[in-house]
């Protein structure tokens, strides 16, 4: 089953701690034309440059299934995915390694550096089906753990490694990212069922431009994550691809509502 996946076009204007965020699909990218799925996606981020906090929440309403013909797919309407839980990053090498040189270009890398990292992040999530129909999916086993609207929670580790190649004194930069780890997934509604094992794998870079009042960068990511669900083989696997321009403005001689 995939997200129904497009191209898409936004703005992000960010102030100190805040950041807000829009963006709309790009006409004509998406897999399916015909068919409007929606995806839902909010998450903050809290902490200091050694220790950060980022619960999250997601939801799928619909996904594709891929048909016989290629690039033919059929909407599958009446399910929906929801998680909800929290990443928690931890880095050795804080002073010298800058996470936001990284990952968005918010500010500056002067010499190259790196830093080893954890990632540990527990997590709820739900598979609803609302009307099940077994001439639909006509795999028997894949019928019942979806008609069951199974729920599971997990918890995964993660293990990585960051640098930053600074060009120019820090006006270009280069910035792989790489992570790799395990963990475990229960369902919740059924106690027989045992633990089951989770694998999964990362990989960021980007790369660009950053000065001191414009910036550009090229960013791609890649993850996948490995389990079982009842009897069916769990992967999850997302791919990203993005260009991003940007112009920093100057701080505000008075704080806007006295908190920025």
């Amino acid at each position: 089953m995939l997200a129904n996946t497009s191209a898409y076009a936004g703005v992000n204007l960010s102030y100190k701690w805040l950041s807000l965020r829009y963006s709309t699909a790009v006409p004509g990218t998406r897999l399916d034309q015909k068919t409007q799925l929606k995806y839902t996606s909010l998450s903050f981020t809290f902490g200091t440059r050694r220790w950060r906090f980022r619960p999250f929440y997601e939801r799928y309403n619909g996904l594709l299934i891929p048909g016989d013909v290629p690039r033919s797919y059929e909407p599958f309407k009446n399910i929906r995915f929801t998680g909800f839980g929290s990443d928690f990053y931890w880095y050795a090498n804080p002073k010298r390694y800058s996470l936001r040189a990284a990952r968005s270009m918010s500010e500056a890398q002067l010499k190259r550096a790196g830093s080893l990292f954890a990632i540990v992040t527990p997590m709820w999530q739900q598979i609803n089906w609302q009307q099940p129909n077994p001439d639909f999916i006509t795999d028997e086993e894949t019928y019942k753990l979806l008609a069951s609207n199974p729920s599971w929670i997990s918890v995964t580790a993660q293990v990585g490694y960051g640098y930053n190649f600074s060009l120019a004194n820090g006006k270009w930069i280069v910035s792989p990212i790489v992570a790799a780890g395990g963990g475990f997934l229960k369902e919740t509604y059924h106690i027989r069922h045992k633990i089951q094992g989770i694998s999964l794998a990362q990989a960021l870079i980007s790369g660009g431009y950053n000065g001191r009042k414009y910036y550009c960068y090229l960013s791609g990511s890649w993850s996948i994550q490995q389990s079982r669900l009842l009897t069916r083989k769990m992967e999850r696997l997302n791919t990203r691809v993005s260009l991003t321009a940007g112009y920093r403005f100057g701080d505000l001689k008075k704080k806007i509502l006295g908190l920025l």
